[in-house]
């Protein structure tokens, strides 16, 4: 079994079947960034999904990680792509 980090997204669709127990069984540990969780926290006061979801971190079945600004930097290097390379220069 594997470990994941879930986004908002999927969370929320699972919190709209109120089947977020899926999650647990199908991996040994599932992880929320504390964005996510505010994000859900923001969505719990009018959406059903979020209350559903929130409750998950807040029970434990979902735990909340802190993703450090160094980690957060790739990410988004990562989410970039490849270099774009440049005109090559060849020597004579």
């Amino acid at each position: 079994m594997q470990k994941i980090v879930a986004d908002t997204g999927p969370l929320l669709a699972l919190g709209i079947v109120n089947r977020l127990d899926l999650l647990v069984n199908l991996y040994v540990g599932v992880y929320v960034s504390t964005e996510v969780r505010r994000e859900l926290e923001r969505g719990a006061v009018k959406y059903q999904d979020a209350r559903n979801a929130l409750e998950a971190v807040n029970e434990g079945w979902l735990t909340e990680i802190l993703v450090n600004q160094i980690f957060c930097k790739r990410i988004r290097e990562l989410m970039a792509g490849p270099p774009r390379l440049g005109r090559l220069k060849l020597n004579p």
